[in-house]
C-alpha cells in the first residue's frame, strides 16, 4: 500500500512540473490555433517582393503551364498566365482568394481562372483543380500545395519564388497563333486536329495533330516532301510548355524517319502568315507559323488536310462508330438514322477482316430487331489512296452478316443504308484523320460528312 501510495505521489509530481509552454499550447483554443496557420501561410504568400512562379502540371501525359501569382494583404491576388483563349481572359487577373481550415489549410481563388477553364475541359474530365491543400514549406521556401479535387494521385503544386524577369517566360502570342491555326478547319467540323511540320532544307514532313489546350503534340507519320506516298506511320506524342516564343517538348521528336536523322527538342516561332488550300470548291483560309527548331533547322508548322497519318487505319481491320459519332455539319443526326435505320444501333467498318473463311472489305450497319435477331448490313468496297485521301468504290448490293440462327429478316428500310454510305463518300472527298490512337475520323469535307470509328483489334 505504501509503495502504491509513492507511485501516486511521484506521478503527482511529474504532472505538476510540466513545461509551462507545454500547458500554453493545449490552453489554446481550436479556432485560436486556426487562426494563427491561416495568418502564417498568409504572410508566407504575400511575402515575396515578386510574387510567386508556379509550373502547373495538370495531369500525367499533359503539357504544363507557366502561371505568375502575387498575393496582396487585401485579399487578391494578380494571376498572369499565357492561356491565351476566351479572348485573353485569364492572361491577367485580379481576383479575390481566401485560405480556409477545415481538415488543413486550403488555397481557394474565388472567381473564374484559367484553373477553373482547364478544370472544365472535356466536361470537366481533365483532372485540372482550383483548390489546392497546403502541405509545408520547404527549406528554401517554397510552397507545397497538392490538389483538393483530385480523388486518387493527387498533384503537387510548387510555389517558387518569381523573380523579375520571368515575365517573359508567358507565351501569350505563340499560344494565341497556336489556338488560331489549330481551328482553321472548323470549317470542315474536323473532330481532329490536323498539321504539320515541314523542314525547309530537308526533304521531310512531320504530320500529326496539335492539342493547344491541353498543351500536346502528336506525331503520326513522316514521309518524303519529294514524294509524299514515301511515307512511315508512327506513334510519338509529346506534352509541351511554352517558354516566350518557343514550344519546349517534354521528350523531343528524335530518331530516323524515311532515312533522315532528326532531333527536335523544341520550335521557337517567329511569324504567323496566311495561305490557303482548295479541296472543294471554295478557297480555305490556313494558318503558317515559321521559325526553326533546337538544331537550327528552318520550319513551317502549318495547317493541312493531306496528313499521311490517316493511312493507320488500314493496320486495323474491324472499327464500329456509335450512332453519335456520326455528324453532318457537326451537328447529330440520330433522329434522322432512327427514321430512316430505326433497328440500327452502331455503323461499322470492316477491312480485310476474316469471318467465317471470308475475308470482308465493306462498311454499313448493324441491325437489331426488337425480338433480339440481329445483323451486320453493309455494302462490299474497294478503296484507291492519296495520302489520307480515300475513294471507295462500292458492289451494288447489300450484304449481311446475321446471327448464328439466321432469323433476323431485313425490311425494307435496310436499303437506307446506302443513304448515308454515299454521303460519307461522295465525290471521292473523303479524308481520314487520325484522332487518337485507334480512332480515326472519316470526313467528307466538301458536304460536311463525317464519322469517327474506333478500333476493335
Amino acid at each position: 500500500m505504501r509503495k502504491y501510495i509513492y507511485s501516486i505521489f511521484v506521478a503527482m509530481l511529474a504532472l505538476v512540473s510540466c513545461d509551462d509552454d507545454d500547458i500554453q499550447v493545449f490552453e489554446k483554443t481550436a479556432d485560436e490555433r486556426a487562426a494563427e496557420a491561416i495568418a502564417t501561410l498568409k504572410a508566407d504568400l504575400i511575402e515575396p517582393a515578386n510574387g510567386w512562379r508556379v509550373k502547373y502540371t495538370p495531369v500525367d501525359g499533359a503539357g504544363s503551364f507557366y502561371v505568375l501569382m502575387k498575393f496582396g494583404e487585401d485579399n487578391k491576388v494578380r494571376i498572369r498566365s499565357d492561356v491565351s483563349t476566351d479572348e485573353r481572359s485569364y492572361v491577367d487577373q485580379v481576383i479575390g482568394y481566401r485560405i480556409d481550415n477545415s481538415l488543413g489549410l486550403e488555397l481557394i481563388f474565388e472567381s473564374y481562372t484559367m484553373f477553373h477553364y482547364l478544370y472544365e475541359l472535356d466536361q470537366a474530365t481533365f483532372a485540372a483543380e482550383y483548390e489546392f491543400d497546403f502541405v509545408n514549406k520547404t527549406p528554401d521556401n517554397a510552397l507545397v500545395f497538392v490538389s483538393k479535387s483530385d480523388f486518387s494521385n493527387k498533384s503537387t503544386i510548387l510555389f517558387e519564388e518569381a523573380s523579375p524577369g520571368d515575365l517573359s517566360l508567358l507565351g501569350i502570342t505563340v499560344d494565341e497563333n497556336l489556338e488560331t491555326l489549330s481551328n482553321d478547319f472548323d470549317s470542315f467540323n474536323l473532330f481532329s486536329s490536323s498539321v504539320k511540320v515541314q523542314f525547309t532544307d530537308k526533304d521531310l514532313i512531320l504530320y500529326g495533330g496539335l492539342d493547344v489546350a491541353k498543351r500536346t503534340f502528336n506525331i503520326s507519320a513522316a514521309a518524303r516532301k519529294s514524294d509524299p506516298e514515301t511515307f512511315e506511320l508512327l506513334a510519338i506524342s509529346t506534352p509541351y510548355i511554352l517558354q516566350g516564343n518557343s514550344v519546349l517538348f517534354d521528350t523531343p521528336i528524335s530518331g530516323n524517319f524515311v532515312g533522315l536523322t532528326i532531333s527536335v527538342g523544341s520550335l521557337t516561332l517567329t511569324s504567323l502568315s496566311t495561305g490557303g488550300v482548295q479541296p472543294c470548291a471554295d478557297l480555305v483560309p490556313i494558318h503558317i507559323y515559321s521559325g526553326q527548331t533546337s538544331a537550327g533547322d528552318a520550319i513551317t508548322l502549318e495547317s493541312t488536310i493531306v496528313n499521311a497519318g490517316g493511312r493507320g487505319f488500314t493496320g486495323s481491320t474491324l472499327f464500329v462508330a456509335p450512332l453519335s459519332n456520326i455528324r453532318k455539319d457537326g451537328g447529330f443526326v440520330l433522329d434522322e438514322i432512327e427514321q430512316d435505320l430505326p433497328d440500327a444501333s452502331e455503323m461499322y467498318l470492316l477491312n480485310n477482316f476474316s469471318y467465317r473463311g471470308q475475308i470482308i472489305t465493306g462498311i454499313g450497319f448493324f441491325l437489331q430487331d426488337a425480338q433480339g435477331d440481329n445483323a451486320l448490313a453493309y455494302k462490299a468496297f474497294s478503296a484507291s489512296f492519296d495520302s489520307n485521301k480515300v475513294t471507295f468504290t462500292f458492289e451494288p448490293d447489300i450484304r449481311y452478316i446475321v446471327n448464328e440462327d439466321g432469323a433476323y429478316v431485313p425490311d425494307a428500310n435496310t436499303q437506307n443504308i446506302t443513304k448515308y454510305l454515299d454521303a460519307l463518300t461522295e465525290g471521292g472527298n473523303t479524308y481520314v484523320y487520325k484522332y487518337a490512337d485507334g480512332i480515326y475520323e472519316f470526313n467528307n469535307l466538301c458536304n460536311g460528312w463525317t464519322a469517327a470509328f474506333i478500333a476493335l483489334d
